[in-house]
């Protein structure tokens, strides 16, 4: 497999380090990368947001423009859950005395997998279950967003292809208007909490070192 690391930058046609080096960004993954699911999450879900708030301001329509903004959303919910798992079962094996479960990554793009996990990691680090977003005038339990993400999107494709691989089937058959930005919006708190929910699990697992 070619990764990044090999390429020679002064001969990158797309990763040519800038001379003012105020406009060029620095790449590094952690050493112990699995940890930085929280860290990517942070960043697509600020991204998803940044284009809400510009799509809210365009005039005219433009629906595919939303599809950007849910896979988003989307892809950082799940990084978001998968952080939290990893960091649960962690904080769990050091309780118990045990080795980290070899099971670790055996979770795919499937939302609804994540729910009972979550539920047991909320009960271990003593959360309240399930966790309240609350808007101005609705109040929405987590486990309803992430198990209706789940089911318009079970593999992560229905905002990045117009067709399925297997079977040609369009996943968006049907005329749906719904308001983009209360979606962005219930999207951006749940990433917040599940976002503080990955800092608290790092907070706990860094009382074991």
């Amino acid at each position: 497999m070619s990764h990044i690391n090999d390429l020679d930058l002064s001969k990158s046609v797309l990763f040519k380090p800038n001379p003012n080096y105020k406009l060029n960004v620095n790449l590094k993954y952690l050493d112990d990368s699995i940890f930085m699911f929280e860290q990517f999450a942070d960043e697509y879900s600020y991204a998803a947001w940044i284009l809400a708030q510009h799509k809210s301001t365009r005039k005219g329509y433009n629906d595919f423009s939303t599809l950007p903004i849910m896979f988003l959303y989307r892809h950082a919910v799940e990084l978001y859950l998968k952080g939290i798992f990893i960091y649960g079962k962690c904080i769990d094996a050091l309780k118990s005395n045990s080795k980290i479960p070899t099971d670790l990554f055996s979770f795919n793009h499937k939302l609804e997998w994540f729910v009972p996990e979550l539920k047991s990691i909320c009960r271990m680090a003593s959360w309240e279950w399930p966790p309240i977003i609350q808007l101005k005038n609705e109040t929405i339990e987590l486990p309803q967003v992430i198990l209706e993400l789940s089911k318009v999107d079970m593999s992560s494709t229905t905002f990045r292809y117009p067709f399925t691989k297997k079977t040609r089937e369009t996943p968006i058959n049907k005329s749906i208007n719904f308001d983009i930005y209360r979606f962005a919006l219930i999207l951006k708190n749940t990433c917040e909490l599940l976002s503080g929910a990955c800092m608290g699990l790092n907070h706990q697992l860094s009382n074991f070192e």
